[in-house]
């Protein structure tokens, strides 16, 4: 694997950059000081050399990490990668060594780093940023109550204050830079911004009639839940349901009121789960084959839940149906905007990409191009 290596000063407490304080930096000035590294790097390797005064020593470079990526004067190690698995990782409750976890890490950072760029580059003002961030943070020291309480609401998570106040700036520099470039709030991007995003009504119908059939609503029951608490004497808890069952053949609201007296499930809502989808309502996910064709007033077996007996009354059933283009209106016109916005947002990384110096190691390269499709940007979309 190509390697190239990050040269930074001993004592210094900032890697990120390679020129601090600059506000960018050329591809020349960048290939020098990977040149000077790549001496540093060779020189390390040579025979010890006869020894040398301190004072002189303390100001030589150390070769210190494994540089991922450059997006103009921004910079991207190995280490920060690392420091980030491990952080998305405790976020999912996921393991850092899950495969593909370290470069869908460092795409992800790539692109905030991109999004920074275009903010920059937009004119976009950092003190509202700034203020945002304090904002945000004061909001959640107060719910918590206090600093010490948040901060160890942090650690529990594996992240700190600092931690969180890069995360909430990487988010709204994210969302301004795409506000701008998607033509959302074109305010924020002075003359710098796309169209808005629209959806016309042809587009709609033309997608509803290519679905065949794809919006439809569930089929939803409101069912009565008769949950008896087994005690010392199952055999009686099992009689109060069976008796129940019977006498529902003919009285058309015996189950209820077996509910109403023995049942210890939602007293509040009569019993009822209210309109639910049963192959997703975890309520009664013991009885998703018995309600996914139960008719209104049928009653199902019975069924023992930890120290429970239970039964299920279908209430009301809704049978699904297929959504007319009026009520799937809404539903379309949503699908197509967001496939329009990540369109958009793709040619706005590429438009940004061509506008920065973008250096990343090879396996990085192939896994942004497979992922946001970067292209090289027409003149015109610069």
């Amino acid at each position: 694997m190509s390697r190239r290596w990050l040269a930074v000063c001993p004592g210094s407490g900032d890697n990120r950059r390679l020129a601090p304080g600059a506000a960018s930096c050329s591809p020349v000035r960048i290939v020098l000081m990977l040149f000077a590294t790549t001496l540093l790097a060779l020189a390390a390797a040579a025979p010890a050399a006869p020894a040398q005064d301190p004072a002189s020593a303390a100001d030589q470079f150390l070769v210190t990490d494994q540089l991922f990526a450059i997006v103009n004067d921004q910079t991207l190690t190995r280490r920060e990668v690392e420091i980030e698995m491990v952080r998305f990782a405790q976020d999912r409750g996921i393991s850092p060594e899950t495969p593909g976890l370290g470069w869908h890490v460092a795409r992800n950072m790539i692109t905030d780093m991109l999004f920074a760029e275009g903010f920059r580059q937009a004119g976009l003002d950092e003190a509202i940023v700034d203020q945002i961030v304090a904002d945000e943070i004061e909001r959640k020291i107060r719910e918590f109550g206090s600093l010490a309480s948040y901060e160890r609401h942090l650690a529990s998570f594996g992240r700190n204050i600092a931690v969180e106040r890069r995360t909430i700036r990487q988010t709204i520099v994210a969302t301004y830079f795409q506000q701008a470039e998607l033509g959302i709030a074109p305010e924020l991007g002075g003359s710098n911004y796309r169209s808005f995003i629209t959806v016309a009504p042809a587009e709609i119908q033309e997608y509803y009639e290519s679905q065949n059939g794809e919006f439809r609503t569930p089929r939803l029951v409101n069912t009565r839940i008769l949950m008896v608490r087994i005690g010392d004497d199952e055999d009686a808890a099992r009689k109060i349901i069976e008796d129940a069952r019977a006498a529902s053949a003919t009285d058309a609201l015996a189950f209820a009121r077996a509910c109403e007296k023995h049942s210890a499930f939602g007293k509040s809502k009569q019993n009822l789960t209210g309109m639910v989808d049963p192959q997703n309502e975890g309520q009664v996910s013991s009885f998703k084959e018995f309600l996914a064709t139960a008719e209104p007033g049928q009653i199902s077996e019975i069924v023992r839940k930890s120290a429970y007996l239970v039964a299920v009354q279908a209430h009301q059933v809704q049978p699904e149906k297929q959504l007319t283009i009026g009520e799937a209106h809404r539903l379309i016109e949503n699908k197509l905007l967001e496939q329009k916005r990540l369109k958009a947002l793709d040619e706005a990384l590429n438009r940004q990409k061509q506008r920065c110096y973008v250096w990343t190691i090879p396996e990085l390269s192939a896994v942004l191009d497979d992922v946001y499709n970067l292209r090289t940007a027409s003149e015109e979309e610069l």
